[in-house]
């Protein structure tokens, strides 16, 4: 288990209790770490088929093209959402340092 039970409310909803400190141990707070950039290298990976899918189809069947320009600007802007983030949340938790300026921020 990633989180200790203590943030979790007493009546074991499992809602975060915001009134307690988290504490997470080294070894959580590497899993973590670990999870968070797993989840955004399989988003990129995922974007980067769906992108791949919307550049043939719009080449392939130029009628669909419109549609697919859509596809393509709405994968870039989540794929750059989702990178800024987990790279928020890594420096957040100290396990990331400065932000790299393509990012924004």
């Amino acid at each position: 288990m990633i989180f200790p039970k203590a943030m979790c409310d007493v009546k074991g909803k499992g809602k975060f209790n915001g009134d307690r400190p988290i504490i997470l141990t080294g070894e959580q707070l590497k899993l973590l770490a670990l999870k968070i950039s797993k989840f955004r290298h399989d988003v990129a990976n995922d974007l980067t088929v769906l992108h791949t899918v919307a550049e043939i189809t719009g080449r392939l069947h130029p009628d669909t093209a419109p549609r697919m320009n859509v596809i393509l600007r709405n994968s870039e802007k989540i794929n750059q959402t989702v990178r800024l983030f987990t790279f928020e949340l890594e420096q957040l938790l100290g396990v990331r340092g400065e932000l790299p300026e393509n990012m924004g921020g």
